[in-house]
């Protein structure tokens, strides 16, 4: 009786684990896209730099073409470096668009309105993590507990079972040698 008692509690358990575990995934989630955001952000940023310095690079180079020093297709390739970098902008837009879309769904509110507002990645060095706290921050992730949680009601179930079996059992040394020996 108590091992179902048990089993109850550790289903109870297990689902409480569920559900932190979705809310820890969601927290995930938002902070992932937000820092997205601040990566795409300052990659259309470079992107920009990039274009700027490449309608400069045209410029020189159609001047020397003009001045017979440049041959037309040096003028070709740079124009044609342009283009691939616009399209390299625009596709950079396009994610930085679903990026934002995204985080907003999930904020429920238009980003105006969530104050969120990352124009690039800070620079800083990253902290030292020591050996041994990945390992410890693992039991207490919830979908590992919610899954050892599954585990007991599981252990517990068939200790219960078992329980059952053995109460009906007439406890002679024949019935537990075939209970014991026959696969």
């Amino acid at each position: 009786m108590q091992a179902t008692a048990d089993a109850s509690q550790w289903t109870a358990q297990a689902s409480e684990q569920d559900r932190e575990s979705t809310a820890q995934s969601l927290v995930v989630t938002v902070a992932t896209l937000y820092w997205k955001i601040g990566y795409l952000n300052q990659r259309i940023n470079l992107a920009n730099l990039n274009i700027e310095g490449l309608q400069q690079v045209i410029t020189l180079t159609k001047h020397r073409y003009e001045n017979g020093s440049e041959t037309r297709l040096a003028v070709l390739e740079s124009t044609q470096s342009l283009y691939k970098q616009q399209v390299t902008y625009n596709e950079l837009q396009q994610q930085l668009s679903e990026a934002k879309n995204a985080l907003s769904i999930l904020l429920n509110r238009p980003l105006e309105d969530a104050l969120l507002k990352i124009d690039k990645l800070p620079e800083q060095a990253l902290p030292d993590i020591s050996a041994g706290i990945p390992a410890d921050l693992l039991v207490r992730r919830p979908d590992i507990k919610a899954t050892l949680y599954t585990l007991e009601v599981y252990f517990g179930e068939s200790r219960c079972s078992c329980r059952k079996l053995l109460s009906n059992v007439n406890a002679n040394g024949f019935t537990w040698y075939i209970l014991f020996t026959t696969d």
